[in-house]
């Protein structure tokens, strides 16, 4: 607590001896300044714009009828400020300049952002952070179709990485920023709305077998008015929860007090998916019939355990296996959307207020899918006496859901069952007269779920509620001094149940389960408080100086509880409770903990000229020991405005040229509510409970700490037409939350410490740039280019001398080593198919004899040539290597908008180079290993001695590990996709009417892809946990979708 009070003393002691400090003379050169404000639009005159000498209040003009203006000003150092209603101010230096003509933009022109956010306690504007960021308007989320903040942001943010969860609906993206920097910790960016902590980093777990919704699908993008991303160090004034970046998210607020309503609806379509290329019933049984020889069956044999097979079945076991169904046509369809909202805005010299409320239904493009969401939001701006203001804020939605497990099994999963079902078979059974029952047909011979039995029978019920209410507000103790306060609540309750019937379903849990429920709930509470003191001042009329110190709080309770029973009386009975009670399993998790943090940030500004920031943070959190539980986190940042130097007061074309450079200091705190304590857990095994110790604690846990550096640069020429933003970033991440493995004679859990580090280091550059601009038509391009190279600097000590780790994910193996990058794949090397017994026998140690497998076993014609990496003529886990890398090696995108008088039409295009994936679906329709449906790829397998081919022989059980993990299945993920694309048209309003603002468009989304990836979509990710990135994991693909949209102001 020493250093808390230390801090606070040096900072309030630095801060106040400003408030006293009085400007002195200083000579000036003051001389009149004329010129013309014009319309950047249109080049017209403007009247009525007020010109005002920065720094100076009380000496101001307004300009004539003619756009023309003349004041007093001085002009080696001074600066003219412009503003008028409907236009974003402009603020302009003279350097020595006797006639300066001003542009100035609209409101909603998208090349100028002159807007401000709330960082730490007070308002900043966007364009005097020296930190980098990236600002997006509410006309860069909305009209485009997007159903999740998360996936408005993909594209369109320099350094934000995000990969599809699922097509599943709601459930969004999954997202970094700048790389991923750490192992076991979560990578998620902080959230901060309206200043308030928005929790995004609880538990993955459900009862939906992996589905996972994104936490930002409860915000909705037409109640979003800004929303801003650091990505540097900036984001240290967030101490331990801003290693991964903070967005800032601002709603709506009224911007003026006459009473506005907006109606805005739209309605679209989700297209059904193309389906995987499976075998049809002739391939099938083709296959199935090669399996069976393969494993020494003789024809008889064949007739009498499967006599469908060889055309000897009769009455109903005929009728059943005589189909050439495509399941996957049952699977998908056309899925319907529709959204509308209501925004209200008005107020008075007092107050003014806004007021939200929608409603959004989204059907999946799987059948009996459905997403749908209420909110409402309010916000309000009271002036209630001279010097306090309060802003009262609340937003609420209430989600609910009809899903489908997305395990990766075929057994629950009604997309992989599509795959993998017989062809041979249907969905229903028949009588021995061939007469269709209206009972689900079983499982059947070959061992693959009932996909429409699991679609049809199967529950996926969510229901969930998050608010989030809260004030902040300010009290002027005096002209440059002025008291803060902040304080809320966000609330947050799940309810998921799921239930995979016995109809027409292989059994769960090792066979014990004939049918399976599982039900999952959630609870958390938070509060939320701050309050601080906001000093600023502004001497010389040159030199501008801000201060924030204060102090904020945060208390947090989750509860959260897992149960799992099965075997009820039948598919009738799918609550908890109603199975026999032998496989019930109760795990209840959660916890408390609370946080404290004191935090300081200070401003300085000669001239707008040379800016300088800093923050300190000193952070403390009952989730750690007491020896841990504070930390201090800390950010430095300067910038060098070049255009407003004298040396460049001569070109014209530059509008601003801006060097920045920073340095920070953050944290990472999610290390689990006990894994720094002794507790016990309640256990059940089947029925039978007890309590046992969880785990072994490490009291001497602490947080991640990452450091990053930022050099940049911002460049905007000929009136904003061209915007470039250029940044460099290194990023070092020490103190790696990490398991530590245990001799297994202890019986015990890995246990957490602080072991290891990785770095990211990336390139990132924006472009905007408008080619033509007059009144009746624009054009407009602008870019994103994003690259980071991730690498693991060091290992933690238990795993130095071995030099590497792996972690399991689907069969495969992503690795963990010095001087690679994280999710990097680590399997096999393969050199194609033995085409002939010559050519294996000729393929082990010194080219004398054959490998061998590590039981003894020879490759022989027809299998897969692994590369012995070792050189000892056996294919063992010795011969395991780098096979792939999930990060890609550049992503970004690009775009168009044009606007033709009152037609508006823009394009976004988005890609990604170099990234690997692993697809574990086609390792499952590629093994050939079972009786389940293959891929058309197994077509072109091996047959007979001398057959050229990349597709080994069918072998059922797969006896010599033909499907082991191996580069066979790393795929390259790179693609171009068409992210959206939209036509609108804004309708002409007579003045003076009732409707004031009248708007149609026609928006496409995912409309084309272009990728030699073999999958649904090679942007994939298998959860937001290490090892998930690049790995296709048979979640729902995502679609291609068209909207229609409407909206009405009045």
């Amino acid at each position: 607590m020493n250093r808390i009070a230390s801090t606070f003393y040096i900072v309030m002691v630095l801060a106040l001896s400003l408030c006293p400090f009085q400007g002195g003379a200083q000579s000036q050169t003051v001389s009149k300044v004329t010129g013309t404000v014009t319309d950047a639009l249109g080049a017209t005159p403007l009247a009525g714009v007020q010109v005002s000498v920065y720094g100076k209040p009380g000496v101001s003009a307004e300009t004539g009828t003619d756009g023309t203006y003349s004041i007093e000003a001085d002009l080696a150092k001074g600066a003219l400020q412009f503003s008028f209603a409907g236009y974003k101010t402009r603020l302009e230096y003279l350097h020595g300049r006797q006639v300066l003509d001003v542009a100035m933009f609209g409101e909603s022109d998208r090349r100028a952002n002159n807007s401000a956010l709330w960082i730490g306690g007070g308002k900043v504007p966007t364009q005097m952070l020296p930190y980098a960021h990236v600002s997006l308007s509410k006309e860069d989320l909305t009209g485009k179709g997007y159903l999740t903040l998360s996936d408005a942001l993909r594209g369109q943010v320099t350094g934000l990485a995000g990969n599809a969860l699922s097509g599943m609906p709601g459930a969004g993206s999954d997202m970094n920023i700048r790389g991923v920097s750490s192992i076991n910790a979560n990578n998620r960016p902080l959230v901060v709305i309206n200043g308030m902590i928005y929790e995004n980093r609880l538990s993955e777990k459900g009862s939906m077998g992996g589905a996972v919704m994104d936490p930002l699908s409860r915000i909705k993008l037409e109640n979003v008015e800004q929303v801003t991303v650091i990505k540097d160090g900036g984001s240290a004034l967030y101490g331990s929860l801003g290693a991964n970046g903070v967005i800032l998210v601002e709603t709506t607020r009224a911007s003026g007090t006459a009473t506005t309503v907006d109606v805005e609806a739209n309605f679209g379509v989700h297209f059904k998916p193309e389906t995987m290329p499976v075998l049809n019933r002739k391939e099938f049984q083709n296959l199935a019939l090669e399996q069976m020889a393969g494993q020494g069956l003789t024809h008889a044999q064949i007739r009498e355990s499967y006599p469908f097979m060889v055309g000897q079945a009769e009455g109903s076991e005929y009728y059943r296996y005589a189909h050439n169904t495509e399941w996957q046509d049952y699977l998908y369809r056309d899925g319907f959307e529709q959204s509308y909202s209501t925004q209200v805005q008005g107020g008075d010299a007092v107050a003014t207020y806004t007021g939200t409320a929608g409603y959004t239904s989204s059907e999946g493009v799987v059948r009996d899918t459905e997403f749908e969401r209420f909110d409402f939001g309010l916000n309000a701006d009271m002036n209630l006496l001279r010097n306090l203001k309060l802003h009262p804020s609340v937003v609420f939605s209430r989600t609910t859901g009809n899903l489908m497990t997305e395990s990766t099994s075929a057994a629950s999963n009604p997309m992989l069952a599509s795959m993998a079902k017989s062809p041979m078979m249907t969905a229903f059974g028949f009588s021995d007269l061939g007469v269709p029952l209206p009972h689900y047909d079983e499982v059947g011979a070959f061992g693959v779920s009932n996909p429409q039995s699991l679609l049809d029978n199967s529950v996926g019920e969510l229901e969930g509620y998050r608010a989030l209410a809260g004030v902040d507000g300010s009290f002027q103790v005096r002209p440059g001094i002025e008291v803060y306060f902040n304080g809320g609540i966000d609330l947050l309750k799940n309810k998921e149940n799921a239930f995979v019937p016995k109809t027409g379903s292989v059994k769960q849990l090792d066979g014990l389960a004939e049918n399976l429920i599982t039900h999952f709930e959630s609870e958390y509470f938070s509060t939320y408080y701050g309050a601080g003191l906001n000093l600023f001042r502004t001497f010389r009329n040159a030199h501008s100086v801000s201060a924030r110190v204060g102090l904020r709080g945060k208390t947090n309770e989750l509860r959260e509880i897992f149960v799992q029973d099965g075997n009820s009386a039948s598919d009738v009975f799918v609550q908890i409770g109603a199975g026999d009670g032998t496989l019930r399993e109760v795990s209840p998790t959660g916890g408390n903990w609370n946080t404290l943090s004191l935090t300081a940030m200070a401003d300085y500004a000669y001239l707008d000229k040379y800016i300088l920031s800093g923050s300190v943070t000193v952070d403390g959190n009952s989730r750690f020991d007491k020896d841990y539980r504070y930390g201090t986190f800390y950010s430095v940042a300067g910038a060098w405005r070049l255009s407003a130097e004298p040396l460049f007061s001569g070109i014209r074309a530059l509008d601003d040229l801006k060097l920045r450079a920073s340095y920070g200091l953050s944290g990472n705190d999610d290390i689990g509510n006990l894994n720094a304590q002794y507790y016990y857990q309640s256990v059940s095994y089947y029925a039978v409970g007890g309590l046992v110790r969880a785990g072994i604690p490490n009291p001497n846990l602490k947080w991640e700490e990452s450091s990053q550096w930022n050099i940049g640069m911002d460049l905007s020429l000929y009136n904003e037409t061209l915007k470039l933003t250029v940044d460099y970033f290194d990023i070092k991440t020490q103190d790696l939350l990490h398991f530590e493995m245990l001799p297994k004679f202890y019986g015990a859990e890995p246990y957490i410490s602080n072991n290891g580090a990785l770095s990211n280091k990336g390139l990132e550059i924006g472009l905007r740039a408008r080619l033509v601009s007059s009144k009746d038509f624009e054009l407009g391009v602008n870019a994103v280019y994003s690259r980071y190279r991730n690498e693991v600097t060091e290992l933690p000590a238990a795993e130095t001398q071995s030099g590497l780790s792996t972690i399991s994910v689907l069969g495969g193996e992503s690795l963990i080593a010095a001087g690679r990058p994280l999710n990097t794949f680590y399997g096999y090397k393969t050199r194609g198919i033995f085409s002939t017994e010559a050519e294996a026998s000729k393929a082990g140690k010194e080219g004398s004899s054959n490998l061998m497998d590590e039981f003894g076993n020879p490759f022989r014609a027809g299998d897969v040539h692994f590369v012995d990496q070792n050189g000892d003529g056996v294919i063992d886990q010795q011969d395991r290597t780098v096979i792939g890398d999930a990060n890609p090696d550049f992503t970004g995108s690009f775009g168009f908008d044009a606007r033709y008088r009152r037609f508006s039409f823009n394009i976004l295009f988005d890609y990604a180079y170099g990234g690997d994936v692993y697809n574990y679906v086609r390792r499952q329709l590629e093994t050939m290993s079972d009786y389940s449906n293959q891929s058309t790829a197994v077509l072109n397998r091996w047959r007979f001695d001398g057959d050229r081919t990349d597709m080994p022989k069918a072998s059922y059980g797969d006896v010599m590990g033909n499907a082991r993990f191996s580069d066979r299945w790393i795929e390259d993920g790179s693609y171009l996709r068409l992210r959206h694309v939209s036509l609108s048209y804004a309708a002409k309003t007579p003045k003076s009417k009732i409707i004031r603002d009248f708007r149609v468009h026609v928006t496409g989304r995912n409309l084309l892809t272009l990728t030699d990836y073999l999958g649904q979509s090679p942007d994939v990710s298998y959860g937001s946990r290490l090892g998930g990135m690049g790995v296709d994991a048979g979640r729902f693909p995502i679609p291609a979708s068209l909207m229609v949209g409407l909206k009405v102001g009045i």
